[in-house]
């Protein structure tokens, strides 16, 4: 499956029911936090296949999100190595790929909904890459383990890089960290644009002592009820 049909017939469904579940009308609004690709399927629901919820997202939050493609060479990976139902979304993850070519680097000037992107810089990169500029602070960057930090840059919305020791600096783990939280929390609340810290920083784990398996089941047994 690709990613504009699991946009479509994954990712909506999947949050309409979500709100549903919580008692919310159909027409609720919500605010949108997306990691990763989620960024690109979400951005393709908006701008493209259902722009009618432009008018129910009050705000778009993407963290590590590859706007110009991963380009650390883990989306050829993932596109050499995932077997269905994965391998699709792992190959449209590559710089030129179509989704990436659609979207493009910029948000459309017709898309009101306020857009806050975050790139990820990890202290010990795993797959090398040359370093950029991406925020015009006079430092280059490198990439989270997955996505090159630039990458996450969008013209047209403000973009900020968080830096971090540790697991709360790469891929998953910033999901985790407290100060981007929050800092998501601040931009949904009334559009603050974060400060992100000059320097690298001991980050806070707003996820400590939750493990994946204990979030899924409580996940799984709320969708129950």
């Amino acid at each position: 499956m690709d990613a504009r049909t699991t946009a479509v017939e994954v990712l909506l469904p999947a949050i309409e029911e979500r709100l549903a579940l919580q008692g919310h009308p159909p027409d609720a609004p919500f605010h949108v936090v997306a990691h990763s690709m989620s960024g690109l399927l979400m951005r393709y629901l908006v701008e493209h296949a259902r722009p009618d919820l432009q008018a129910r997202v009050r705000s778009m939050v993407m963290i590590s999100t590859p706007h110009r493609g991963a380009r650390t060479g883990v989306a050829n990976l993932a596109c050499g190595l995932w077997t269905a139902p994965w391998k699709a979304l792992g190959c449209e993850l590559r710089p030129r790929s179509e989704l990436v070519r659609l979207l493009g680097a910029s948000k459309p000037a017709d898309v009101a909904v306020p857009y806050l992107a975050i790139g990820v810089e990890s202290a010990e990169p795993m797959v090398p890459v040359p370093a950029w500029d991406a925020d015009g602070d006079g430092r280059a960057l490198g990439h989270d383990k997955a996505v090159m930090a630039e990458s996450a840059m969008l013209d047209g919305a403000p973009f900020v890089v968080w830096r971090a020791w540790g697991r709360l600096g790469d891929h998953f783990g910033v999901t985790c960290s407290a100060e981007v939280n929050d800092w998501i929390v601040d931009f949904i609340s009334g559009g603050a644009v974060p400060a992100p810290p000059e320097r690298r920083i001991r980050a806070t784990d707003a996820c400590e002592g939750i493990s994946k398996g204990a979030w899924r089941a409580a996940r799984a047994a709320e969708a129950e009820r």
